[in-house]
Parts: C-alpha cells; structure tokens; sequence
C-alpha cells in the first residue's frame, strides 16, 4: 500500500485500487500502520472501502467510523 501525504505530511491519501477497509480491525491496522506516524487525517478512495460499509444495515460503517473517532484520526471520503 503506497500513500501520498499532504498537508506537511500530516495527511495520507491511501493510493491503490484495493480494499482495505472492511472492518474495525483494518482500520487499527492503518492508522497504525508505521508510515502514518504523526498523521492526523487519511484520504481513502471508494475502492478502498468494502461495499457492504454502504449498506448501513451490516453495521460496518458504524464500527469502521468509531475506530476513527476513538483513536482521533479524520477521515476524508472520495467517492
């Protein structure tokens, strides 16, 4: 997984056309990913998110997005 960082590198966009984030679990995984020391916020691409996350009856957008609240990391969604 490459990033591109923004913002004086306090910002990392998630370049690549995988999925990464179909749980709460993936998302632990990337903030603490060791290339995001210090980010503050992560793009991510739709292509980067499971489609049921969208389906908000599965309940895995609720749990993805409180990882983020909890560990006080934003999130930008590109559609």
């Amino acid at each position: 997984m490459q990033f591109q960082f923004h913002n004086h590198d306090k910002v990392a966009e998630v370049v690549t056309d995988a999925v990464i984030i179909s749980s709460g679990q993936d998302v632990l995984d990337l903030i603490y990913n060791p290339s995001l020391t210090d980010v503050t916020g992560i793009i991510l691409h739709q292509e980067n998110i499971i489609p049921a996350f969208f389906e908000l009856h599965t309940g895995i957008a609720g749990d993805v997005l409180q990882k983020f609240v909890n560990y006080r990391c934003r999130l930008s969604y590109c559609g």
